[in-house]
């Protein structure tokens, strides 16, 4: 009986050793393939079946390669590459014009209305009206600019509006307009008792560029 359970490990044993070893190819979906790995490139893998080490040499892509687990018990994982996402486009500042009358130049004037990044009344939206009707010509959030083009050439009153956020809170702006040149104008909030202060104010061209730089 001893000698017969003697026999049969020896057999386990033999028949152990005499397989051949071998590499386990595990891919992105779960499969797994016994095999012998041969060659790692930077888009491949090659490898032969174990089942059938002198048989042909099969290539797989490396993307669908999660890991591969050696024969000697080491590992290699893989990560997924990810496509670069490109960049979203930049969202562009909205440009308004006030209407040209018959007489009006053609050399239009440019204004900028620039909203500094304040704390103060972040959230409120900072409006720009302008003419007998209240149109609005500009409308401001937080940290942002709008151009706005000229054609009249003329006296021109503007009125900065937080009123919808700040009871009474508006203030008028004359600026004398003349063809073909450009206007800074600084607008926003600051604080104040026992409300906030409406900033909305000409400066001058060096200013405004600075502002505008900060915001680009």
């Amino acid at each position: 009986m001893k000698k017969s359970l003697f026999t049969g490990m020896l057999i386990c044993l033999i028949i152990t050793f005499s397989l051949p070893a071998q590499d386990i190819i595990i891919l992105q979906n779960g499969d797994e393939i016994n095999a012998k790995v041969t060659e790692i490139g930077i888009d491949e893998i090659r490898y032969k079946r174990a089942s059938n080490p002198d048989g042909p040499t099969i290539v797989i892509a490396k993307s669908d390669v999660f890991m591969i687990k050696y024969k000697n018990g080491s590992k290699d994982v893989f990560e997924i590459k990810k496509a670069q996402q490109p960049a979203p486009p930049p969202v562009p500042q909205q440009t308004a014009a006030v209407q040209a009358s018959p007489s009006g130049s053609s050399e239009p004037a440019v204004i900028y209305f620039i909203r500094p990044s304040k704390y103060t009344l972040w959230a409120a939206k900072f409006l720009v009206r302008t003419g007998a009707e209240n149109t609005t010509v500009a409308t401001l959030t937080n940290g942002s600019y709008q151009k706005v083009v000229i054609n009249e050439i003329k006296d021109h009153t503007f009125t900065g509006d937080l009123s919808k956020w700040v009871q009474g809170l508006k203030q008028q702006l004359s600026l004398t307009v003349e063809k073909g040149k450009t206007y800074y104008v600084k607008c926003g909030a600051r604080e104040g008792f026992p409300r906030p202060k409406m900033i909305f104010e000409q400066v001058a061209e060096e200013e405004g560029l600075g502002m505008l730089e900060k915001l680009k």
